[in-house]
């Protein structure tokens, strides 16, 4: 689908709620013994901000987003505050470094590799793209040592192609800062008229763009 490389204003998203899903089937026998299908392998998000008694300005900067991604039509960059970074954490003056996770493994000739976030435990682990991250907020490391040149990020698909490649064994990992692709749900701004010049959307549903739909 159409995406502008354009985040929701983050002053906008405090106050949503939600986060991450998987659908599976439940059978039921006769007997109430129950069988469960997986159905998604990747997770998919989604979020509801609620603006009730928005001052205007606050409340036209949003209808302004709204309109200039006609609705549910294009998607754009969403910063869901509980899972933004990699390899961070978040310190007195915001997100600090705590140590670089491992996305890829070079083979001496491979030279672009695709960012990714793992989430899971011994038991199981999911791999999540990572395909918007934040531009000057990626840092990378081969085999153990930070690599300040050789390599470059295109922040519009989170692919990291190296000048070299990276040696067979070594080690490719990665910190920073990504946002999430969505876009809204819906075709319609359902509005009221909260007070005077304060307005009230109901629900503002806004869905994750899975990578293959990108």
């Amino acid at each position: 689908m159409d995406f502008h490389e354009i985040r929701l204003p983050t002053n906008l998203s405090y106050g949503m709620s939600g986060g991450a899903r998987y659908r599976h089937t439940a059978v039921e026998s006769a007997s109430g013994h129950e069988q469960v299908f997986q159905e998604w392998d990747l997770a998919q998000r989604s979020w509801t901000i609620q603006m009730e008694y928005w001052d205007y300005d606050r409340f036209q900067e949003l209808q302004n987003f709204w309109h200039g991604r006609a609705g549910g039509s294009i998607g754009f960059r969403f910063r869901e505050w509980m899972d933004c970074s990699v390899g961070m954490k978040f310190g007195p003056n915001g997100l600090e470094l705590l140590a670089p996770k491992q996305f890829a493994t070079g083979n001496g000739a491979a030279k672009i590799f695709q960012l990714s976030k793992t989430y899971g435990d011994s038991a199981a682990m999911r791999v999540r793209p990572i395909t918007k991250p934040v531009a000057g907020k990626v840092r990378i490391w081969v085999a153990g040592v930070e690599k300040l040149t050789g390599w470059t990020c295109d922040v519009a698909t989170g692919i990291v192609t190296f000048t070299a490649a990276p040696a067979n064994g070594a080690t490719i990992a990665w910190a920073g800062e990504f946002d999430t692709p969505v876009r809204f749900v819906g075709e319609r701004m359902d509005v009221s008229e909260a007070a005077m010049m304060a307005g009230a959307w109901q629900g503002i549903e806004i869905r994750e763009i899975l990578p293959d739909d990108l």
